[in-house]
């Protein structure tokens, strides 16, 4: 049976007894001349049960297949694993239509350099977070091969949580769920604590998912942590939390946090579990931590030509920048290495909304990716490496970069080519190019504001 999309469909499997049940897998062969893994899923009775593919009891139960390539004859493996450690197999095949992107954008993809057979690259598969309804993944051949019907207007503030996506409204304060089966959730609206909508990012928290939200006193300055069931755990708003500490340090806030003003334009804040704290990019001035309950003030790190450092309390908690030395500008998308250190994309534009005659900071006519050791005892960060795409790209907004365990990297430069274009790259430990794809980009950072690896090859669902 045919998905909501040609990327979804249900198999209908007979003469399996559900109650001698563990787990089913499927795996989607991969097309010959194609180099990517096969999608390949494995999903545990219980959830095909509580998902109501399968009823206890029954010897027929439903099968949500996902990833097909569109367009093709698909040959689907299907493995039944039994409570007494037995297994079934079968093999079948799967026709799909073609898909059209009613945008006329993610179907629109050109190759400037294809991944060839042979060439290691720590991941297979990667989701955009679009301006254009729900995150789209594609393989590192450049096949689209999953996306759903929009239950939301954009992805940009979604994040991957085990058995599908979820993501928050740009418009009102609710969440949606999406299941990779194509199965949207009920929007369900926050617990009425304040935030009017979801704004940016999202990203594991302590106990739930960490989003960005505007409130009616301020916009882009202020995440949130909520869980599935509407809950808002925890928040960090930057207005408060700025404004109480530097008003103990005896400086005047009032001078430098400007509700009304996009002064702080938080991008993405992620936890860090190694001293339970939250790391905070505000494209406007800098990388902050602060405790994940109290707020108190870590550190920032940042560049020191920009309006924050011209203020005692702020250049106080600086980290001092060693090695190779490149601040952070205009930054996006923090992240963990694999090593630990902090990870980002370094846009390279200097401030929009400071006060009229204060310094906006550097500017750098192209972008890279830079990776932090952060000593917060010595008070440095160490800048360790930085990549820069050779011949050197810009990318003043959005974008990503995102390294995998193996120290592959997939970037994301999302408004390259004055913005008319969006390039994903992966690339491989050496700093090699194995894969270069572009999307036109018709407007802002719509096409994929960021793009995040996701183990399609060796996924399990419980």
């Amino acid at each position: 049976m045919a998905g909501v999309t040609p990327f979804i469909a249900s198999l209908v499997v007979q003469g399996a007894a559900v109650d001698a049940m563990s787990s089913v897998t499927f795996t989607i062969h991969t097309l010959s001349g194609r180099v990517s893994k096969p999608v390949s899923v494995t999903q545990s009775t219980a959830w095909l049960e509580s998902h109501h593919f399968a009823t206890a009891g029954a010897s027929t139960f439903r099968l949500p297949i996902y990833g097909l390539y569109a367009g093709q004859t698909n040959t689907v493996d299907i493995v039944v694993q039994f409570l007494d450690g037995s297994t079934a197999t079968a093999t079948t095949p799967i026709a799909t239509a073609a898909y059209t992107d009613p945008n006329g954008v993610l179907d629109h993809m050109t190759i400037l350099h294809p991944r060839a057979a042979g060439q290691a690259l720590g991941f297979d598969y990667f989701y955009l977070k679009t301006g254009y309804g729900s995150p789209a993944i594609v393989d590192t051949d450049g096949l689209l091969r999953w996306l759903m019907p929009n239950p939301l207007t954009s992805s940009f503030v979604s994040t991957f949580i085990g058995d599908g996506f979820l993501a928050g409204s740009g418009s009102i304060p609710q969440i949606v769920t999406m299941s990779l089966d194509g199965i949207a959730g009920h929007a369900m609206p926050l617990a009425p604590v304040g935030p009017i909508d979801f704004d940016h990012d999202f990203e594991p928290g302590r106990d739930g998912w960490i989003g960005g939200v505007d409130y009616k006193k301020d916009k882009e300055a202020a995440a949130v942590e909520v869980d599935l069931q509407r809950n808002v755990l925890r928040g960090g708003d930057f207005v408060q939390i700025l404004t109480d500490y530097m008003t103990s340090q005896g400086d005047d806030p009032t001078l430098f946090v400007r509700p009304g003003v996009d002064w702080f334009h938080l991008n993405t804040a992620i936890y860090d579990p190694s001293d339970d704290t939250l790391i905070a990019s505000s494209r406007e001035n800098f990388v902050i931590k602060v405790g994940y309950d109290t707020g108190d003030v870590r550190w920032i790190l940042g560049d020191p030509t920009k309006y924050w450092y011209t203020f005692a309390s702020l250049r106080a908690k600086a980290l001092t920048i060693t090695g190779l030395a490149e601040a952070p500008i205009g930054q996006h998308a923090l992240s963990f290495a694999p090593d630990g250190t902090l990870l980002l994309f370094n846009d390279g534009a200097a401030s929009f909304n400071e006060p009229v005659g204060e310094p906006a900071g550097q500017t750098r006519d192209h972008a890279i990716v830079s990776d932090y050791k952060i000593d917060a005892i010595a008070g440095t960060a160490e800048n360790v490496w930085n990549y820069d795409h050779q011949p050197e790209l810009k990318s003043t907004l959005c974008s990503s970069a995102r390294q995998v365990a193996d120290g592959s990297m997939l970037v994301d430069y999302a408004v390259t080519n004055d913005g008319a274009d969006t390039r994903i790259l992966g690339i491989d430990p050496s700093g090699a190019v194995v894969f270069d794809f572009d999307w036109p980009n018709p407007r802002g950072c719509a096409t994929a504001w960021y793009a995040v690896p996701i183990a399609m090859e060796a996924l399990g669902i419980e």
